[in-house]
């Protein structure tokens, strides 16, 4: 068995704030996460998070004019995602799957 490393990253800022609608992160933070998405094999979320994340969608059809936004988002539409909820019943993005398994199990 192949062991891999499991990398645990978390956006807030020091005001507590998390969403990416509320407080859009600056073009270093951009570019450091679609590198670090760029050397994984997947992602995992909770609902809620994965909710947050679906802003992403928006410019895949509506570029921005910030070409590492839109290199972000090409990035997190690309990686494999799974999904942890006890709540959802589907995941409509192409790349996502809802995991029916404890993260111990799945990972």
């Amino acid at each position: 068995m192949r062991m891999r490393k499991l990398v645990a990253a978390f956006n807030m800022t020091l005001y507590g704030i998390c969403d990416h609608t509320a407080d859009l992160p600056d073009e270093e933070i951009h570019k450091h996460y679609t590198e670090l998405l760029a050397q994984s094999d997947a992602i995992l979320y909770g609902r809620i998070t994965y909710q947050l994340i679906e802003f992403w969608r928006i410019f895949l059809k509506s570029p921005s004019e910030k070409q590492s936004m839109n290199d972000f988002a090409t990035a997190i539409d690309k990686i494999p995602k799974i999904v942890f909820s006890h709540t959802m019943k589907e995941v409509t993005w192409e790349s996502a799957r809802l995991s029916h398994q404890t993260i111990v199990e799945e990972v």
